[in-house]
């Protein structure tokens, strides 16, 4: 497939997205909402893999790659920090429970982090 019929492709999944959740919420249907997004994923995947016209080079996954990492490691940092300020304010259970549930996210992001890690060091080997 050419980069023209991909572009076309995504233009016409877009706008069929676009149009499929906004009907879901106006008649308040959090499932059509759902499937129309999950529809649009899977047909922009499927053209994505059938595209034979190479889009980023070595570079520039580099350069993501490094963003992403230190992205990754400012968040985490910025979570976990956040939530044992919140988690340690005397008589305030609203921000206490704030705490605890942002440090469950930044654990949960630590832990897909490690899983991924391990994931694509095993497809490097």
């Amino acid at each position: 497939m050419k980069y023209i019929t991909y572009r076309n492709i995504r233009i016409v999944t877009a706008v069929y997205v676009a149009a499929l959740t906004s009907v879901a919420v106006s008649l308040n249907a959090f499932w059509l909402a759902a499937f129309g997004i999950a529809t649009g994923m899977s047909v922009l995947w499927l053209a994505r893999k059938r595209l034979h016209v190479q889009t980023t080079d070595e570079m520039m996954q580099q350069i993501a790659g490094k963003a992403a990492q230190m992205s990754y490691a400012i968040m985490a940092i910025s979570l976990a920090s956040v939530s044992l300020f919140l988690m340690f304010l005397p008589e305030q259970p609203y921000l206490r429970s704030l705490g605890t549930l942002m440090s469950y996210i930044a654990l949960a992001m630590i832990a897909l982090y490690t899983l991924f890690f391990y994931l694509y060091r095993q497809e490097q080997l």
